[in-house]
């Protein structure tokens, strides 16, 4: 369950689905470049100073096991955005920055908002963009159009700002000594302490872009996308925010003696030893200038907070603020993302709004599950080739929990993280085993690799079977639809027979309320849902499960099933959608199963009941 922070136990409202002039929730939606949550005041770093997205935690929920689907920014903004897993976008780097070329007409999360009447409105980087080339450009970079109404992209100088320039790894920097500059990775950790106000900068222009759209939409319904840039390389701030931190007195990663003795080196990327910094001052000083970063991100984090405050906007409107991926800062002697550890793969992020009371979260979620909760959270349907899981049973504290496990992956390897074990498995089947839960904290540095360890010989194979489903369930097939009404016919599904048996509503004109399935039919994954389109909006209903299809009218419908089980009443929400998540079902491999949505509905044809259309499906 939610914890306190620093309130009272938690205890979560009735969502509040409406609020400004009992029209739908608006939403901003923040996200920063390569920030790591251990770099947040909010998730116990005593060291940094972000007050703004710690206020922002104070009054919304935190969650401590989000994790992005991808390590490195675009193909993780990419599925995001698209509420799709990496290996459904094609897998392929090109395919991460041109979404076009495999969505079809399914529609991104901000595109779905446009879609349901809002005005959707991008700042600066939302999918991916090159940084720091198109900013000072002043590019769109791999946007995705049909996403937005408005944009706004940020011209801004980066590394050529004037101040005081250092330059912190042992690869040889290539000097440009107009624009202090150099090229390839030896630039990653070059840093500059602006001498300059800092509204030059790109974040500052971002928030000041953010503020006046915010102006300008306060009376529609919108969806509003900010993206900061900082802490992504190079670390640019204001002299002021480098003067908050002295690196003495700062604490760098611990360095744990043959700490990567018992790490596949396939999973070591950005080593101090290739490209990070390799002596305790430069790590001293690498820290400084990205907590710099982060703490001038923060102040413009909020600025966009206080306007939503002072425009009246925070009861109507939901936050979201999360990170593209996690960052190492050192641990494991690691720099940078790429990495499938905690601090590479694990994101900040604090969702607050109507009807959500401050707390905390340990529910595993995922980036993919943020496009269904946002939309259930503002009362949309959502879409069938979305892959995510709304948590917002977790939101409102009817839930512990909606997955069972977490996904990320990388070129060479991927990751399943569950509540209390952390799993790698790299392309060379080199394995990584970390007890996250083991007495009395953890081993939450993943210091011991126990993938060879015989005591842990059962949880291993369970991890790999959980792996294998993962993967198994991006080319599953997750079933198909019957008893649906086809729209050829003159009668009305389902109101009418229908031509065959097993078959209802063949040869209709209407087809009622439709039940589609989607997600891995696997008994050890957990992404296979139900979702029921196309009913009555706000009517109470249920799902049925039997082993065998079946022909009988029930009210204004026709029962398709044998039934063999009642599954969870849930309502339909305001446009006539639900979905049911697997953790709900009961099923075993080898079995089809036949699932159909029965709701209360006095018509259309004078019955007390109605039932969607039929989906079956086979489980392993």
């Amino acid at each position: 369950m939610l914890t306190s922070l620093g309130f009272a136990a938690f205890v979560l409202a009735p969502l509040a689905l409406t609020s400004w002039n009992g029209g739908p929730p608006n939403v901003v939606f923040i996200i920063a470049d390569d920030l790591t949550a251990e770099a947040l005041g909010a998730y116990g770093n005593l060291e940094v100073d972000t007050p703004h997205i710690d206020r922002l935690a104070q009054r919304g929920v935190t969650f401590d096991r989000a994790y992005c689907q991808y390590p490195v920014c675009a193909p993780s903004r990419a599925s995001l955005l698209s509420g799709r897993y990496p290996p459904e976008l094609g897998g392929a780097n090109g395919s991460y920055t041109n979404l076009d070329s495999v969505l079809g007409s399914a529609a991104t999360l901000p595109e779905h908002f446009r879609l349901n009447g809002y005005t959707a409105a991008r700042v600066s980087k939302l999918y991916h963009m090159a940084i720091p080339g198109d900013i000072t450009s002043g590019a769109a970079g791999s946007d995705h159009a049909p996403s937005w109404d408005l944009t706004n992209n940020i011209l801004a100088p980066e590394w050529r700002t004037p101040g005081v320039a250092g330059h912190y790894t042992n690869e040889t920097l290539n000097f440009d000594p107009n624009q202090h500059y150099g090229t390839g990775f030896g630039a990653a950790f070059y840093t500059v302490q602006s001498t300059l106000s800092g509204d030059e900068q790109a974040d500052y222009q971002a928030a000041t872009r953010a503020i006046e759209r915010l102006d300008a939409l306060q009376h529609t319904p919108f969806f509003l996308a900010v993206g900061f840039v900082r802490p992504h390389v190079p670390l640019v701030a204001p002299v002021a925010d480098f003067q908050r931190y002295d690196p003495a007195q700062l604490t760098p990663a611990d360095s744990v003696p043959g700490d990567l003795a018992d790490i596949p080196s396939i999973g070591v990327f950005w080593n101090e030893t290739a490209r990070g910094p390799n002596s305790d001052a430069d790590r001293r000083e690498v820290l400084r200038a990205y907590y710099a970063a982060v703490s001038f991100m923060d102040a413009q984090v909020g600025r966009v907070l206080d306007r939503i405050d002072a425009l009246g906007l925070a009861d109507s409107t939901y936050i979201v603020f999360t990170s593209d991926h996690g960052y190492h800062l050192g641990e494991h002697t690691m720099w940078q993302k790429l990495s499938l550890h905690e601090e590479s793969a694990r994101v900040p992020l604090i969702v607050a709004g109507p009807g959500l009371s401050p707390g905390r979260s340990a529910a595993l979620t995922e980036h993919v599950d943020l496009y269904p909760t946002l939309a259930e959270l503002c009362g949309l349907g959502v879409p069938a080739s979305c892959s995510g899981r709304s948590f917002v049973p977790v939101l409102s504290g009817s839930a512990n929990s909606v997955r069972n496990s977490a996904f990320s992956m990388v070129g060479n390897g991927y990751l399943i993280r569950t509540e209390h074990w952390a799993y790698m498995r790299y392309s060379n089947g080199a394995e990584e085993l970390y007890d996250m839960g083991a007495a009395p904290l953890g081993d939450v540095q993943q210091v011991t690799n126990q993938a060879s360890n015989p005591a842990y010989a059962a949880t291993l194979a369970d991890l790999r079977a959980r792996l294998e489903a993962k993967l198994h369930s991006f080319d599953d097939d997750p079933g198909e639809i019957y008893c649906a009404g086809d729209g050829q016919g003159g009668a009305g599904c389902p109101c009418f027979f229908f031509g065959q048996p097993g078959e209802g509503c063949l040869s209709s004109s209407g087809t009622g309320a439709r039940l589609e399935g989607s997600g891995s039919p696997s008994v050890l994954d957990d992404t296979f849902r139900l979702t029921v389109t196309g009913g009555p909006p706000a009517h109470v209903g249920f799902m049925l499960q039997g082993l065998t299809p079946a022909v009988m009218v029930l009210g204004d419908g026709i029962l398709c099933l044998n039934v063999g089980q009642r599954l969870p009443i849930q309502a339909l929400d305001g446009v006539g959608a639900t979905t049911y998540a697997k953790l709900g079902f009961t099923s075993l491999a080898g079995n089809t199963m036949h699932y159909q949505y029965v709701f209360r509905d006095f018509g259309p044809c004078g019955g007390v009941y109605n039932l969607s259309s039929a989906w079956r499906v086979t489980w392993y």
